[in-house]
């Protein structure tokens, strides 16, 4: 028995029926999301986003939670920013007990494949 081919009516990218609320609010998110990305890599380029991962793992006033928290978060900055040397302090200090590099952030990646995709050469 042979396939039956796919049969695609309009390509189209100029159709009008995307013009509705979730669409827009989804546009809208899209580009909330943007402005925060950008925000957290301007952070991490310049050191602020967040304090050193040795410290964070060793500080006692913070939960184990909050420390995964903080700590997931950082690597997969460094990981999307292509930040060798930052991966590296991470998986091989204190804080490698603290972040998983197969756990997905917000947006379902996993800081293995932000590596894969922006560390050029390692």
């Amino acid at each position: 028995m042979l396939a039956k081919p796919l049969q695609f009516n309009n390509l189209s990218l100029d159709t009008g029926g995307y013009d509705d609320d979730l669409t827009t609010q989804k546009v809208g998110d899209s580009d909330t999301r943007l402005m925060e990305m950008l925000a957290a890599q301007a952070a991490h380029r310049d050191g602020s986003a967040i304090e050193d991962e040795e410290a964070v793992a060793s500080n006692e006033k913070l939960s184990i939670a909050e420390k995964k928290d903080i700590l997931q978060k950082a690597l997969n900055m460094a990981a999307s920013n292509g930040d060798v040397e930052r991966i590296e302090r991470i998986l091989r200090g204190k804080a490698k007990d603290f972040v998983d590099i197969n756990a997905p952030d917000e947006e379902g990646t996993a800081p293995l494949i932000y590596a894969s995709c922006f560390v050029s050469s390692y």
